[in-house]
Parts: structure tokens; sequence; C-alpha cells
């Protein structure tokens, strides 16, 4: 663990891989979307089944001795496959840039789930920066439309942050304490099956009659990888920084995210959307940088 700890053991070194692990969300981020745009279908439980596949693969060799129970990752590896697909299924709905940035309220649904589990307090002013989060929220849905697919869409992506606000409450509580590769191993072990499963029984008609040419096969291809290098890759830069260095770093892939909604698929944004859109980014960064010590 030399290099990594040389490339990244500082603060800079900290700040440069998280802005790598943001090119790994926003280059699958742009996957999906294309691959909606082309084929109208982004097959969800299909691609997180390799995924979890691949990464399973790619840490067999880390396989080590542990006392933590296996029921533990099972729970994991559920509420992440929820997380994922529901993810997924945003671009089925709607634009790039208001999954991610809805994605991204996560943090606020850990706070009252940390709060029932571990009993952490927030402040005033957490509560207050929830509000404004909120607001953004509302902004977005109204400038969006409460009618049609965005709706739906904005919907899911929403569900899909308080799925991720549990794995992460869960991952706390049950496998702190195992090592990264192991995590890996037995996360990956648990949900690559029942991916499957899923993806066998929801979406083998979708499957069957897919448009199966050249770019389809490369775009479930390529985010399987991507999303596979991005949970390998987040763990060993985070062992060196913390959640809140993290969580304030991906806040710029909301502006990526804008960007290219606006720049390659020609999507206009009212100012109503546009002040939502800052809301959310801000609202976060105060929620984290005012924690209670």
């Amino acid at each position: 663990m030399k290099c990594p700890k040389k490339v990244f053991g500082t603060k800079c070194g900290a700040l440069f891989g998280f802005q790598l692990c943001i090119l790994f969300t926003f280059a699958g981020g742009t996957v999906l979307a294309y691959k909606r745009k082309l084929y109208g279908n982004t097959l969800p439980f299909l691609n997180v089944a390799i995924t979890y596949f691949l990464v399973l693969i790619c840490n067999l060799w880390r396989w080590d001795k542990s006392e933590s129970k296996w029921w533990g990752y099972i729970l994991v590896a559920i509420f992440i496959i929820g997380a994922d697909c529901l993810n997924l299924l945003g671009y089925n709905k709607t634009s790039i840039a208001s999954v991610m940035l809805l994605v991204s309220t996560e943090i606020f649904w850990v706070a009252p789930l940390s709060f029932l589990v571990f009993k952490r307090k927030i402040n005033w002013i957490q509560f207050l920066a929830m509000i404004l989060g909120a607001g953004g929220v509302a902004l977005i849905i109204v400038a969006q439309g409460i009618k049609g697919s965005h709706l739906i869409g904005n919907i899911i992506a929403i569900g899909a942050s308080i799925f991720y606000a549990i794995v992460n409450v869960t991952q706390e509580k049950i496998v702190k304490d195992d090592t990264i590769g192991l995590y890996l191993c037995r996360f990956s072990c648990a949900a690559a099956p029942l991916a499957a499963i899923l993806s066998g029984s929801l979406e083998y008609k979708t499957i069957k009659e897919y448009k199966w040419e050249f770019w389809s096969i490369f775009f479930h291809v390529i985010y399987p990888i991507i999303l596979a290098g991005y949970y390998m890759f987040m763990p060993i830069v985070l062992q060196y920084s913390n959640a809140t260095v993290m969580i304030l770093s991906f806040l710029t892939t909301n502006f990526y995210s804008l960007a290219i909604d606006m720049c390659l698929f020609g999507k206009p944004f009212s100012w109503l959307y546009l002040a939502g859109f800052l809301c959310i980014p801000v609202a976060v960064a105060i929620f984290v940088l005012c924690e209670t010590k």
C-alpha cells in the first residue's frame, strides 16, 4: 500500500483521488444518459449484476478470515442493489443533472437514520441546511413539471438517495471492522447472485427484445467496468481522508453533469431549476462543514 499512500496520503493527494472518483461517476452517468437516449432502457438489474460479478472476480484473492456475520453483508447487498437500480432507473425518466443532484441529498437522509441508530444529534445550522436542501429539491421538481416522466425520475432519484443513506448507516453499524478487500468480496458475493436473479426474473423479456448491436453491447460492458472501478477505487482514497472531504469534493459532479446536459444533450434549464440546483450543493456544504465534532 506504499504507492497509494504516496499519491493520496496528503490533503492535495486525497482531493486528487476524489476527483478521479468523480470521473468514474461522471463517466458512468454520461454512459447511462447516452444509453437511455439511444435505446430507451438502461437495464438496471443486468448492469449491476455484471458490476458485482466484476468486483467479486477482482477481489477474490483478498478474501480474509473474519468473525463478522454474513447476514450483515446480505443486508448491505440488498440495499446497495436497491440504491444502484433506482439510480439507473432514474436515468430512464429524467436528466443526468437531476439524477446526480438529487442522489447527492443522501447526506440529509443519513442524519435522521444516524440519530435513530447511533443517537447522533444535528445542530440548528444543519437543520436549516436540510430545509434549504428540501427547498432546492422542491424548486427542481416544480421547474421540471409535476406531470410526466421527469417527476417520476426525480422521485426515483430521491428514492436512490434514501437507499444509499441506509447503505451508509448499515455499513457503519455492521461491517465497519472488516478490511476493504473482505468487504468488497463478501458484499459482491451476496449482491451478484441476487442481482442476477432479479435481472432474469424482471428483465428477461426486455433483454430478449433489446436492440443488441455494437453500441448497445459497448454501453452494457463499459458501464459495469466504470461502476466496478468506482467501488474498488473509492475505499483506497477514503482511507487517507474522511467522509467530509469526500462529500464536498463530490459536489463538483453536479456542475459537470449540468454542463453535459446543456452542451451534449442540448437541454434548456429555467432560472427556477438553476436556483434549485444551486441550493442543494450549498445546503450539503453547510450541513457537512457545520457538523458537531
